[in-house]
C-alpha cells in the first residue's frame, strides 16, 4: 500500500531505499526482494501553478507566472530520504502583457536569454504533520543560494484511475541576492515564488 508521505512540495531527483532482510551468504551482492523503493511522483503541469509576486512602488502587490516547469518528487516512508526538483523556463514567464514580459526577460531581470533555466533541489526534508521543511539549493540568474521552503500537503486524489498528491508552498528570496537588483527603486527587493502543484504516482 502507497504511504502518503508527502513532501514538496514544488522543477524536482534523488533515489530513496529502505533494505530489510537479510542476504544468505552464499546470494551475490544484490537488493533484498523486500527492498522498498522511494514512490515517484511526476508534476503534471496542466494542474499545477507556478506564480511568483513582488511589491510595486511600496503601494501593491504584483504577480505573474511561469508557463513551462517539470518537476518529480520522489518520497520515502522515511522523509529524510525524501526528495524533489522542480525545474523552470525563464523566457516562459507571462504578467498579461508583453511588454512587461520581454523586460522581464531582459538582462534587467531575469536575462532568460543566458540563463533559461531556474532550479530548486532538496538537500533536506523534515517532515511535520502535513508540511514539510524542505531545505534546497535555488539556482536563478546564474546564481545558486540555499533557501527553505515550508511545503504543505493539500491532499491526495483519484484522476482517471490515477493517484495525485497536491503540494503548496511559498519561497521568499531577495532577488539582489541572485544578481537581479534593476529598479529596487520601483520594485520590492523581496520576492515570492509560490508552488502550487498537483502530481501523478508512477
Amino acid at each position: 500500500m502507497r504511504l502518503p508521505h508527502i513532501l514538496i512540495p514544488l522543477s524536482l531527483a534523488v533515489t530513496g531505499a529502505v533494505l530489510l532482510g537479510a542476504k544468505p551468504a552464499s546470494a551475490p551482492a544484490a537488493a533484498s526482494p523486500t527492498a522498498s523503493a522511494a514512490d515517484v511522483y511526476i508534476v503534471d503541469p496542466v494542474h499545477s501553478f507556478i506564480l511568483f509576486s513582488i511589491i510595486h512602488v511600496g503601494a501593491s502587490r504584483a504577480y505573474g507566472r511561469f508557463n513551462e516547469f517539470e518537476g518529480r518528487i520522489e518520497l520515502a516512508a522515511d522523509a529524510a530520504e525524501s526528495s524533489v526538483r522542480f525545474e523552470l523556463k525563464t523566457g516562459s514567464v507571462d504578467t498579461g502583457n508583453d511588454g512587461r514580459d520581454k523586460h522581464i526577460r531582459s538582462a534587467d531581470f531575469l536575462n532568460a536569454g543566458e540563463f533559461p533555466v531556474a532550479t530548486f533541489q532538496s538537500t533536506q526534508v523534515i517532515q511535520d504533520g502535513d508540511v514539510y521543511r524542505v531545505t534546497g539549493d535555488f539556482t536563478l540568474h546564474g546564481v545558486t543560494k540555499e533557501v527553505k521552503l515550508d511545503m504543505e500537503l493539500v491532499g491526495m486524489g483519484k484522476m482517471r484511475g490515477n493517484t495525485v498528491a497536491g503540494f503548496h508552498g511559498e519561497l521568499e528570496f531577495k532577488r539582489a541576492d541572485f544578481g537581479m537588483d534593476g529598479m529596487l527603486n520601483m520594485l520590492s527587493d523581496e520576492m515570492t515564488l509560490i508552488i502550487s502543484v498537483e502530481a501523478k504516482l508512477q
